[in-house]
């Protein structure tokens, strides 16, 4: 009887270390790409593509083909960046890997780390994001030159707020999505948010984009 307990005690410690070494592993993996959202060299990278890219956004309802073409850019730029100096720290990381993990692991991650992510697996993150860098930019009316220092990080504020304030209320009777329209009661959107990253990283039928619309 004795032996019996203690092969059982064995069985259920090496399930536990199991659980906890995978856990262990996602959190090394967020850890790792938010250390990386403080590398100025990342930062550069994201500051550069915005100044280039912000002034092809309009605040319509209508989604350009090359919104689409610039999303896919900016999923593949961050992506691959994130990839090669995420994997000098952990040889084994893998973007597709880490969405497949984010799927399962939607209530585990958030703050910048969350934001950044959105923005590759969600379009609507994504374009607003465009779209806030260019209201930051553009000149104060009757102030002539230029307009204020835009950053994507304070851009970034707004959304942080209201994605974690959407995960937080996950199982209310009426929640509003990311891009204002408002989520099946039965479905927490801390779920979908997880889902449409994990998509956007390349894992799933759903693609990362949605940019549709008209030429």
């Amino acid at each position: 009887a004795i032996e019996n307990l203690l092969l059982e005690q064995e069985e259920v410690f090496f399930e536990d270390n199991g659980g906890s070494a995978e856990d262990a592993a996602f959190d090394e993996m967020v850890g790792a790409i938010e250390n990386l959202l403080l590398d100025p060299s990342f930062v550069e990278l994201q500051e550069s593509f915005a100044s280039r890219h912000c002034g092809t956004f309009e605040d319509t309802p209508e989604n350009k083909l090359c919104y689409t073409q610039i999303f896919d850019e900016w999923q593949n730029l961050i992506e691959s960046f994130i990839e090669k100096r995420v994997s000098e720290e952990i040889e084994t990381f893998s973007m597709e890997a880490f969405g497949e993990m984010l799927q399962n692991r939607e209530d585990e991650i958030c703050g910048d780390a969350f934001d950044m992510l959105m923005t590759l697996g969600d379009f609507g993150e994504f374009k607003e994001l465009m779209l806030d860098y260019k209201r930051r930019r553009a000149p104060v009316a009757g102030g002539g030159g230029g307009g204020a220092t835009a950053n994507l990080d304070a851009c970034l504020q707004p959304r942080r707020v209201d994605n974690l304030a959407a995960v937080t209320h996950s199982q209310g009777d009426e929640i509003l999505g990311p891009g204002g329209n408002a989520a099946a009661p039965d479905t927490p959107t801390d779920r979908k948010l997880a889902a449409r990253m994990g998509e956007g990283l390349g894992i799933g039928g759903g693609g990362g984009g949605g940019g549709g619309g008209g030429g």
